[in-house]
């Protein structure tokens, strides 16, 4: 796979439509393509529920996706996205 040249970021806060990505992906970004999942100050269990649908249409795309987290949460992070088999 290519190295994602372009980065996607969720906005912080409030519905995301599952299409979104598709722009990019359409214009000519698959392979340079990566989504970066955000919600400040938010559990990674809730980034995920928040972001759940982009995160599938990502998956279905072959789009990476990133996950933003506090240093913190990094062991809730590691148990959550072992379970989900995004990669």
């Amino acid at each position: 796979m290519t190295r994602a040249r372009l980065l996607a970021i969720t906005p912080p806060h409030g519905a995301i439509a599952a299409d979104a990505i598709d722009r990019w992906h359409d214009a000519g970004a698959a392979g340079l393509l990566a989504l970066w999942l955000r919600t400040p100050a938010a559990a990674p269990s809730a980034v995920l529920e928040r972001c759940g649908a982009i995160v599938a249409r990502a998956r279905d795309l072959g789009v990476p996706v990133l996950l933003g987290i506090d240093a913190d949460a990094l062991a809730a992070a590691r148990a959550l996205w072992a379970g989900l088999e995004i990669g």
